[in-house]
């Protein structure tokens, strides 16, 4: 779902949440440590449950996160 206000950020890159049919992408990305979170004044969208989803894979140090010290 692109943002239909303003799609693009201010480097050219389309801003949209992605989805299939087992849900939001970049949420199952977060949750699993294999993206991280990066906001533009630009978005629209709540960050809330991405950041949430970032939160949760550096807590169980998965993906990305696996290397850090407590």
């Amino acid at each position: 779902k692109i943002q239909s206000d303003k799609p693009l950020d201010g480097y050219g890159r389309t801003l949209a949440e992605c989805r299939n049919y087992k849900g939001n992408i970049n949420v199952m990305l977060l949750s699993q440590g294999l993206a991280k979170t990066d906001f533009f004044p630009e978005d629209k969208l709540d960050p809330t449950r991405y950041i949430a989803a970032e939160e949760a894979a550096k807590e169980r140090k998965i993906g990305m996160w696996s290397e850090l010290e407590s």
